[in-house]
């Protein structure tokens, strides 16, 4: 793709009879960083200055999918998060979720100050129980409310983080463990189900 203007879409391949000759159409999958857009047009055109184009239909699928698997931690499990502030301070949270792209963990109000979307959390401890500890950066994306049905978490807050990795050998160690806690997962919900 080379680019995309208002309602038409150019790419970066040489024309031939063979793209203009397809009956069904064009199927379409772009990913950025918000989703997956899909769409199907009928045809492609050449244009001498700009190349191959195509016009974007008027209705567009936008698909928010996650790049990777984010599991719910079981509120027993007793995983959490932990590190000092910038000021010094020492701070404790339990974790709500994880995947290989990042965790979230509940916040109880009043929020730190150093709790706010856009801000990092430097050398924060992930205690994952059995599977080990993991020391990471996190950059603060979200905060939203908690509206638990159970009650358990009323009035708190879901703080979502990115992990900001400072070597490979941290991410794999993470991809590792969050592939072992989804494994454990489906093999838990397999057992339910039978």
């Amino acid at each position: 793709l080379k680019r995309l203007d208002g309602s038409t879409g150019y790419l970066n391949l040489p024309f031939s009879p063979f793209l203009s000759s397809a009956k069904a159409g064009y199927y379409f999958i772009i990913y950025s960083p918000t989703g997956k857009i899909e769409f199907t047009t009928n045809s492609l055109f050449l244009d001498s200055a700009e190349g191959v184009y195509f016009f974007i239909p008027d209705t567009i699928s936008v698909v928010q999918r996650r790049i990777s698997y984010r599991i719910k931690v079981d509120f027993n499990a007793g995983f959490y998060c932990s590190g000092r502030y910038k000021n010094g301070m020492t701070y404790k949270y339990e974790l709500n979720d994880i995947s290989a792209g990042g965790c979230s963990f509940i916040s109880p109000q009043p929020l730190s100050s150093f709790i706010k979307e856009g801000n990092n959390l430097s050398n924060v401890e992930l205690n994952l129980g059995p599977y080990g500890k993991i020391i990471t950066h996190l950059k603060i994306k979200n905060i939203l409310p908690m509206n638990d049905y159970e009650k358990q978490n009323e009035g708190n807050f879901k703080v979502s983080c990115m992990f900001l990795f400072s070597d490979k050998k941290c991410q794999s160690k993470t991809e590792n463990i969050v592939f072992q806690l989804l494994i454990e997962s489906k093999l838990k919900m397999k057992r339910f189900l039978i």
